[in-house]
Order: C-alpha cells, then sequence, then structure tokens
C-alpha cells in the first residue's frame, strides 16, 4: 500500500513538471510561470535607497557567521536595544536586490547577545507601512504580554508606534525572533 502510494505521488509529480505554464520556483524564463515582478519581494532597480540607520536605533555590528549583533545601552544587568523595523534594500543574489522588512536594516535581524539574569529590554519602533509586531520564541517565565501574537498576547503596533518588551533571559540558548503582521 506504502509503495503504490509512493508510485502515486512520483507520477503526479512528473505529470506536474511536463504540464506547460506551471508556476515554478526561481523560473527566470520569459513566459513561463508566474511573473516574479507582480508576486512577493519586488526587485529593486538601480540606484537602490540608502540603508541609512533610523534615529535611535541600536548600531549593529557585523558577525564573523555573516549576522550582525545589535550593540545595546548598557546599565549593570539590563541590556537595551533599539530596534526598528523598517523597510530596506536586501541583496538575495548578484544582480537581485530586493525592498525587505528589516530589522535596523539587516535580515535576519540583528542578534540580541545577552547573559542568564540580565534584564532584556527591546524598544521596538515600528517604521513600517503596516501594524506589526516581534515575535519572541522562547522566552520563558515572561508575561504574556511580552509574547508578541497580535490579538492573543498583545496588540498590533501601529505603523510609526512603539512597544517595550522586558523580560528577564532566564534560560541559556539560542532562541528566534521575527514580525507578526496579522492576527
Amino acid at each position: 500500500m506504502r509503495s503504490r502510494l509512493t508510485l502515486w505521488i512520483l507520477v503526479l509529480a512528473a505529470a506536474l513538471l511536463l504540464v506547460p505554464g506551471v508556476a515554478r520556483a526561481d523560473s527566470d524564463e520569459a513566459g513561463v510561470g508566474v511573473n516574479p515582478a507582480t508576486l512577493g519581494l519586488q526587485p529593486l532597480k538601480s540606484p537602490f535607497p540608502a540603508a541609512t540607520p533610523a534615529p535611535g536605533e541600536s548600531k549593529i555590528v557585523p558577525r564573523e557567521d555573516g549576522s550582525f549583533n545589535a550593540v545595546p545601552q548598557a546599565r549593570g544587568r539590563t541590556k537595551t536595544f533599539k530596534i526598528v523595523e523598517r523597510p530596506a534594500p536586501w541583496n538575495l543574489k548578484p544582480d537581485m536586490t530586493v525592498l525587505a522588512n528589516t530589522y535596523n536594516g539587516v535580515v535576519p535581524g540583528p542578534v540580541f547577545q545577552v547573559n542568564q539574569g540580565d534584564t532584556v529590554v527591546i524598544d521596538y519602533l515600528n517604521d513600517g507601512p503596516a501594524p506589526d509586531t516581534i515575535h519572541l520564541h522562547g522566552i520563558h517565565g515572561a508575561p504574556v504580554s511580552m509574547d508578541g501574537v497580535p490579538g492573543i498576547s498583545q496588540p498590533l503596533v501601529a505603523a510609526g508606534g512603539y512597544f517595550r518588551y522586558t523580560f528577564v533571559a532566564r534560560d541559556p540558548g539560542t532562541f528566534i525572533y521575527h514580525t507578526h503582521d496579522s492576527e
């Protein structure tokens, strides 16, 4: 039974590849698939807009792995990061730059490097065109209002709006954060 199902899946996949006009990922051939200029991230034409820091955002510094650290304001065991969500150019590959939703001008957003027991403050400014939040993964023991899920744990932050996330970094590890722009 399992081998018959696998065979049908393979047959269906092969048939889809043979059907003309089916959208294919990374299809750059003219006349084949979906026009990439009409969906998703839009390629930018030169000259690209300058990726200048927003007033007050935390400075970012390159890391060896190609990402960036956000430099906090430190006062004792409290680390304050000023994060601005804003559109900025993002180079996906040579000759492919798009306008992307960024944190402090970079994708992925900068690393918040803290020590276990530090109080973390993220001053978030939504300088994007739509309401949004920051959803923080793996932050245990923080109030639910610091979770960043609109409609469940906090309201959306309006375009031009501000929200302060505050929690204690109790658990060691690597955690992600990302946008949550709809309810």
